[in-house]
């Protein structure tokens, strides 16, 4: 199944009067579009809390008077707001009053600390803050003005005697969004008012999107899924509705709120859509579309869900989507996950190129650089030049744009980015986002990790990703996650976390076996540490520096205590024993988990090689650095050694 026919199959569930059809709608900006609504539908619900509904009347009443004091405060083109609330019906009416003044909004999460607050208000110059009770004082440093919707005084004396501008520039900016730097300093992400249109109108295109759409506002506030859950819906006439914070945090709980409160479509982060997928669905269910983002998913649903899966894939400077797929549901079960999902085909007119290192398109299965073409490529980084024109650049393996500045679709061509790698080619953006995918035949996409996440495991070099993907298919794991961690001083190792699925409750043994059966040696993990939930960011990705070191209270039990008995077996036990400093050392230990690092591993491969009288090397070490393993290796050694041996070698080693 496209997910191109997603439409196809959910016409018949929007009211035949959605506004979201046409040459104008499709022209108008974000703020035109819900005014007009307004117009023709005043008692149309726009925001849905659970305890109060807002109309869209009433939505562009309240908006436009908050835009009218915005513009007295100094808001207006390419400048900048601040909107520091928490999720609510008046966050949203907030962020279409910055809209609908001309000024692009910047969202800001009043869970972030102050001094991030403060930092990001003043790094993007912002002229004005939106701000509440909890908010003020935090957001209160800076030349910027402050609008304490809280202050009743300050509500009831609004200058509404600022003119709203009659139009906006499709090139004037929309919105600020900061995302996190490689340099540890986030960047500000500028996107603008005809990068948002092209959002509606794909989103609109793809999901029939229309009054009959419930839209469930469930990302990080301050993150740009917001923008996918907020602006295509209202644009179109539909419904946002908001959860309360404690139906976002477990995956049974968000279910309960989807079917309660009639959600249509949603978009849910990866680690909840997982869960989501997991849970029982009741037969009202009137949810149709769930996607999952922000991370890569694992698993394909199961048959008979009432909702198709779709898979999105799309950095913040590309105005969040670039890509999206259905994801398939499981036939008969195998007992092990299938390929991993891919990221489904480019997002309406988004144009992907995968390049190599010197700008050329890769053949078709080749692992390449992801670029990204077309309307949904932002303006760059606020106040950042060199970071910008390092990222974005002309697209010269466009084959030219359509009237209305969106590029045409059509295959890339064969020719390589001119001037570089970012060249310039008749104003068509591309944007190099750092990742790398591979095309399949069908046109799919599949994401293969990071440019830059790639780690060195015993001088081989290991994409963590892969091995999570692998760990992903064992039956017994729901979720997993594969970081590298020194465990010890300069000795890197990989450390795997795992959610298990309910009833299951594997060794470490046999993960690693399950793996080691699947991918060189040097990729099994060296731990395995069991989680009640992977730890996720405000939005959605894996945060990796809330992964807890490796411990004996979350590591993965161990086989039963077992005892070396042979010869061979005893003796190593002792000489790791004395290595690493530690009493008792069992078949089953592994000399890492014990507390090993590479100059320990070299001095106990030298004194067994000494003992045993054989040539033991890291190379046999590092295969399996579990002490029974390595008395198997030496006995095996000590075998071929002798089967070598000439007779007279023999007596002389039998000492007759």
């Amino acid at each position: 199944m496209s997910w191109m026919s997603v439409a196809e199959s959910e016409r018949e569930r929007v009211a035949p009067d959605a506004p979201a059809s046409g040459s104008a709608w499709r022209k108008a900006s974000i703020p035109e579009r819900i005014r007009t609504m307004a117009e023709q539908h005043p008692d149309a619900i726009a925001l849905d809390d659970g305890e109060r509904q807002l109309t869209f009347g009433e939505l562009e009443a309240m908006a436009s008077r908050s835009a009218r004091h915005l513009v007295a405060l100094g808001a207006g083109p390419e400048t900048l707001v601040a909107v520091c609330l928490n999720r609510s019906i008046r966050q949203v009416v907030a962020l279409l009053a910055v809209l609908k003044s001309g000024a692009a909004f910047l969202p800001l999460d009043p869970a972030w600390p102050d001094l991030r607050l403060q930092s990001l208000i003043g790094d993007a110059e912002a002229a004005v803050a939106i701000v509440e009770a909890a908010t003020v004082e935090r957001c209160r440093a800076g030349r910027h003005r402050i609008l304490d919707l809280d202050d009743a005084g300050a509500m009831a004396a609004l200058n509404e005697e600022g003119a709203l501008p009659a139009s906006l520039d499709p090139r004037s900016l929309a919105y600020v969004i900061y995302t996190s730097g490689s340099t540890g300093a986030p960047k500000g992400v500028e996107i603008e008012h005809r990068n948002l249109q092209h959002l509606a109108n794909t989103y609109a295109d793809t999901f029939e999107a229309g009054p009959g759409t419930r839209g469930g506002f469930l990302s990080g506030l301050a993150f740009d899924g917001a923008v996918f859950d907020i602006w295509p819906v209202l644009s179109a006439g539909g419904t946002v509705v908001l959860p309360r914070e404690e139906d976002r945090t477990s995956a049974r709980g968000l279910r309960d709120w989807l079917v309660a409160r009639r959600v249509t479509i949603a978009t849910a982060p990866t680690v909840l859509a997982e869960g989501l997928i997991a849970e029982s669905w009741p037969a009202e269910t009137a949810l149709r579309h769930l996607i999952s983002a922000g991370d890569t998913l694992h698993h394909h649903p199961r048959p008979g869900l009432p909702f198709v899966l779709l898979n999105g894939y799309g950095p913040t400077e590309c105005t969040v989507s670039a890509t999206l797929g259905v994801v398939a549901p499981l036939a008969a079960s195998s007992g092990e996950q299938p390929a991993l999902p891919t990221i489904g085909k480019p997002f309406g007119p988004c144009r992907i190129h995968l390049l190599d290192d010197h700008g050329k398109p890769v053949a078709d299965g080749e692992v390449g650089e992801i670029h990204i073409g077309g309307p949904g490529v932002g303006r760059g980084y606020r106040n950042r030049p060199e970071l910008t024109a390092l990222r974005f650049g002309g697209d010269s393996l466009s084959d030219g744009t359509t009237s209305d500045g969106a590029l045409s679709s059509g295959s890339p061509s064969d020719g390589a980015l001119n001037d570089g790698p970012l060249g310039d080619h008749r104003g068509a953006r591309l944007f190099r986002t750092g990742d790398l995918g591979r095309r399949l035949p069908d046109g799919d996409h599949v994401f293969c990790g990071r440019v830059d996440s790639q780690v060195k495991i015993r001088g081989n070099r290991v994409e963590p990703e892969e091995i999570a993907t692998a760990l992903h298919r064992c039956p017994l794991v729901l979720a997993s996650a594969v970081v590298a961690r020194d465990l010890s001083e300069g000795d890197k190792q990989l450390v795997a976390y795992v959610v298990l699925r309910e009833g299951s409750d594997p060794t470490s043994d046999e993960l690693r076996s399950f793996l080691a059966a699947r991918l060189p040696d040097y990729m099994v993990p060296a731990a395995f540490c069991r989680l009640p939930s992977l730890p996720m960011t405000a939005n959605g990705k894996l945060d990796k520096a809330a992964l807890p070191q490796p411990s004996v209270a979350n590591e993965l039990r161990r086989k039963a205590y077992r005892a070396p008995r042979t010869m061979s077996e005893i003796r190593l036990a002792e000489l790791m024993g004395a290595v690493l400093q530690v009493e008792r050392v069992g078949l089953d230990d592994d000399f890492f988990l014990l507390g090993g690092q590479s100059l320990l591993a070299a001095q106990f491969v030298r004194l067994a090689a000494d003992e045993f009288g054989v040539a033991f090397t890291l190379f046999h070490f590092y295969r399996a650095p579990v002490l029974g393993d390595l008395a198997r290796t030496l006995e095996q050694l000590l075998i071929e050694q002798i089967e070598t041996m000439s007779e007279e070698e023999l007596r002389r080693l039998s000492g007759s």
